[in-house]
C-alpha cells in the first residue's frame, strides 16, 4: 500500500510539465482531494469478502495523498523563497507541528474507534480532512501556481524539456547534489519494516494507537527542539545526528525481536 509513495517524483514532472484547466497545483489538489474522500469513504463504509478490496481502496487513497503531498511540498518551496532568511526553518516548523498535532489527536481517535467499534470506522477521520483540503484547495491564490506566460504557452514537450533542464541545471550545485544523493542512499539502505513491526507487536487497536500518538508527541518535541536550539547547526551535522538516531531505532528495534527487552513489556518498551 505504501508503493504509491515511491514515485512521486514523476508525479512532480508529470503536474509540472502538464496543468489541468491551466493549474498546476490548485485543481490537482481539488481533483485528488475528491478522489482521496472516495477512496477513504468505500474503506470505511464497504464491508469487502476479500481483503483484497480493502487494500485496492487504501492504495488508491496512499496514491492520493502521495500526489498531494508532492504538490504540497512545492507550494512550501514557493513560499520559503518569498523569505530567504527565516522563511525556510518558519515554514518548515509550522508544517511539522501541524502534522504532529494532528497525527496524535488522529491517532488517539483512531485507536479509540478501533477499540469500541469497527476499526474501519477510523478511515472516516481522514476522510473528513480529506474534504477540509478539498474546500481549502477553493480559496488557493492563483499566485502560486508562479507561472510566466512564456511557460504557459509552451507545448508539453517543451515545458517537459524545460523541466528536466531545471532540474539538471540544480543538480550542479554541489550541495544540492551530495544532498540528493545522502537521500537516494538512505532511502535503499534504510528499509521500512513498519508493517512487520506492527504485526509483530501485535498490539489492540487502542495500545496501536497510543504507540503512533507518542511516535508524533516525539515529532512535535523534536521540531521544537530543532526550532529553538539546533537550527543553527551545520546541516551536517544534523544530518549525523539523524543517522545516528535511525542506527539507535534500528538496534532498539532488533533487540525487541530478540526479546530483550530489560524486563519490561513488549509494550512499554515500544513506547520508551
Amino acid at each position: 500500500m505504501n508503493s504509491p509513495f515511491v514515485p512521486v517524483f514523476f508525479y512532480g514532472i508529470f503536474m509540472e510539465s502538464v496543468p489541468l484547466c491551466n493549474s498546476r497545483r490548485k485543481h490537482y489538489i481539488i481533483l485528488f482531494g475528491c478522489l482521496l474522500t472516495i477512496s477513504l469513504s468505500i474503506a470505511a463504509l464497504v464491508e469487502f469478502p476479500t481483503p483484497g478490496g480493502l487494500v485496492a481502496a487504501l492504495t488508491s487513497s496512499y496514491f492520493c495523498m502521495a500526489v498531494i503531498q508532492t504538490i504540497v511540498d512545492g507550494m512550501l518551496v514557493v513560499e520559503l523563497r518569498k523569505d530567504a532568511l527565516h522563511g525556510s526553518d518558519d515554514l518548515q516548523t509550522y508544517s511539522w507541528c501541524c502534522l504532529s498535532i494532528g497525527g496524535i489527536f488522529a491517532n488517539l481517535g483512531a485507536g479509540a474507534i478501533g477499540q469500541w467499534s469497527k476499526y474501519r470506522y477510523s478511515y472516516m477521520i481522514p476522510g473528513s480532512l480529506s474534504i477540509c483540503i478539498t474546500i481549502i484547495a477553493c480559496f488557493i491564490s492563483k499566485d502560486l501556481d508562479g507561472d510566466a506566460k512564456q511557460i504557459r504557452d509552451m507545448s508539453f514537450c517543451r515545458r517537459l524539456k524545460f523541466n528536466f533542464a531545471l532540474i539538471k541545471q540544480g543538480l550542479k550545485f554541489k550541495q544540492l547534489n551530495r544532498t540528493f544523493i545522502f537521500f537516494m542512499l538512505i532511502g535503499f539502505m534504510t528499509p521500512s519494516f513498519k508493517d512487520f513491526m506492527d504485526y509483530f507487536y501485535n498490539f489492540d487497536s487502542f495500545k496501536d494507537g497510543s504507540v503512533e500518538m507518542v511516535m508524533f508527541s516525539g515529532i512535535l518535541g523534536a521540531t521544537i527542539i530543532y526550532h529553538t536550539c539546533l537550527s543553527k547547526m551545520q546541516i551536517r551535522t544534523l544530518q549525523v545526528v539523524a543517522a545516528c538516531s535511525n542506527i539507535l531505532n534500528a538496534t532498539l528495534n532488533l533487540l525487541l525481536v530478540l526479546g530483550i527487552t530489560f524486563g519490561l513489556s513488549r509494550y512499554w518498551f515500544v513506547i520508551i
